[in-house]
């Protein structure tokens, strides 16, 4: 009549209530399971799920997360969002989607964040972050644009000496046969003098 159910064993008996079972009401903890680079599980120096910073070189794409909410009740109602906050300003449903691919990132830091609900929609608001950097490739570098400006820089000046040297060469020459025409005019005036 009270609504329990008694269960019978070997060292006695249950009595069980169903008013007493809550839904869960705890968030769920948030994972970054695996980074892949062109489809290849990247490898680092320590588990991804407590790396809270990677990098990565240009060259590698696509880039593409995976994640999980650590929430066994009924995995598969777990939900998910995320964004990188210098692409996305409101966060991207995914629901029961555990993994996000990126192309072509351009060089630079991104902070990537994920957050989950467990099955009964109680979402872990604090989720977790990982900051990546993608390396720029040599040619996009700081380093590499001052060593081409000074080698372009180099290279002017030095056309600009050779230019200044080649035009003084030509006017000592022009200035030696000058010399030698006007001496053989003082020559030809001399005996037409005579």
């Amino acid at each position: 009549k009270d609504g329990a159910i008694y269960v019978g064993g070997l060292n006695g008996f249950f009595t069980f209530r169903p008013e007493t079972i809550f839904g869960n009401t705890e968030p769920p903890h948030i994972v970054i399971t695996s980074v892949k680079i062109d489809n290849i599980e990247a490898l680092f120096e320590k588990d991804i799920s407590v790396l809270r910073e990677i990098s990565i070189p240009f060259s590698q794409s696509p880039l593409t997360f995976e994640f999980s909410a650590l929430d066994y009740t009924n995995p598969r109602n777990n939900a998910y969002a995320y964004k990188i906050d210098q692409l996305n300003s409101d966060w991207i449903q995914s629901g029961n989607e555990h993994k996000v691919t990126y192309t072509n990132l351009d060089p630079g830091a991104y902070v990537f964040r994920v957050k989950g609900a467990n099955s009964h929609g109680i979402w872990n608001e604090d989720g977790v972050a990982l900051i990546i950097t993608i390396i720029p490739p040599f040619w996009k570098t700081l380093w590499f644009r001052v060593i081409l400006f000074a080698a372009l820089a180099s290279f002017v000046l030095s056309a600009h000496y050779i230019r200044v040297l080649t035009i003084r060469r030509k006017n000592v020459q022009l200035q030696i046969l000058v010399d030698q025409r006007s001496a053989e005019l003082r020559t030809i005036n001399a005996k037409l003098a005579e």
